[in-house]
């Protein structure tokens, strides 16, 4: 068996990065770009009008195509109505989160027999 044995691992600072600004190294990042900017909030809304505008509920209707190009109005194995879907899509804008939440709902082929209510989310944050 070989052992290797790092002393690095063992200090409570394996690893140190060089400082900003020295002799050898470039200028700090935050004194030229002003996205560095340590008075600039995490606040989406802050920054960028978009993140304003953008939060809401959303109500459309989805066109599914096959990997042809066709509309793809029924699957075959669940019977449900693909073309349309109707989708709602609630997005939500808070500090520096963002969330998508949506839901699509299909109608079954069959004249009796209730639909499919599908969904998905996911969140970002700065």
């Amino acid at each position: 068996a070989i052992f290797a044995l790092n002393a690095g691992l063992f200090s409570p600072n394996p690893v140190q990065a060089l400082k900003c600004g020295t002799a050898i190294t470039k200028d700090c990042i935050g004194d030229e770009d002003i996205r560095y900017d340590a008075d600039a909030g995490n606040d989406l809304a802050d920054q960028a009008e978009v993140w304003k505008i953008l939060p809401g509920l959303y109500v459309f209707d989805t066109y599914v195509y096959d990997n042809k190009g066709e509309p793809r109005k029924l699957d075959n194995e669940t019977g449900f109505l693909m073309f349309p879907l109707k989708s709602f899509m609630n997005i939500t804008v808070s500090g520096s989160r963002f969330y998508v939440h949506q839901y699509w709902i299909a109608n079954n082929a069959f004249t009796g027999v209730g639909g499919c209510l599908t969904g998905d989310g996911w969140y970002t944050s700065t």
